[in-house]
C-alpha cells in the first residue's frame, strides 16, 4: 500500500520559471559583455533548477512520514505531528483571486500551527486532486487513532 506518491505539477509551477528561462538563454546569446553573458547565465541557470524543482511537485505518503515537495522545499513531517489536513484557499497576491481561488492543501500540526502547501494545488474543476490527498491522509489518521 506503501508509499504512496501524488503528483500535482500545474502550469503556475513551471511556466514562470520556463519564461525565465527562455529569456535568460536569449539573452546570454545575444550579448556582447562579459558580466552580462555571467549574469544570463545565472537567471538561466537558477531558472532551470526551479523549473526542475515545478516538475517535481509531489505529496509522498509513506508509512513513516509524510513528503511534501515544492517548488521551494521539500518537507517531511512524521505522522504523529499531524493532528489534521485540510483544503485552504491558496495565497496568493493574485487580483484574480476572489473569482478564480485555488484550494491548497493545509496540515493542522498537533502543536497547533498550521502548514499551508500553495504549491500542493489545483484550479477550482480540479480541486478533487488535492481534497482526495487531504481525505487519504485524514483516513490514515483515523486509523492510526483507532489502532492506538
Amino acid at each position: 500500500m506503501f508509499p504512496i506518491k501524488y503528483e500535482l505539477t500545474r502550469p503556475g509551477t513551471v511556466l514562470p520559471w520556463l519564461a525565465f528561462l527562455c529569456f535568460g538563454l536569449i539573452y546570454m546569446t545575444q550579448t556582447e559583455h562579459a558580466v552580462m553573458f555571467v549574469l544570463f547565465a545565472i537567471i538561466s541557470f537558477g531558472s532551470g533548477f526551479l523549473l526542475w524543482r515545478g516538475f517535481r511537485v509531489c505529496v509522498v505518503l509513506t508509512e513513516s512520514d509524510i513528503t511534501i515537495r515544492t517548488t521551494w522545499r521539500t518537507t517531511h513531517l512524521p505522522w504523529d505531528w499531524i493532528a489534521h489536513a485540510e483544503l485552504r484557499p491558496m495565497r496568493t497576491a493574485s487580483p484574480l483571486r476572489s473569482i478564480l481561488s485555488y484550494p491548497a492543501l493545509s496540515l493542522r500540526l498537533r502543536d497547533g500551527t498550521v502548514r499551508q502547501f500553495d504549491d500542493i494545488s489545483a484550479p477550482p474543476e480540479e480541486s478533487r486532486r488535492v481534497s482526495d490527498i487531504a481525505d487519504h491522509i485524514n483516513s490514515w489518521l483515523e486509523r492510526q487513532a483507532r489502532a492506538t
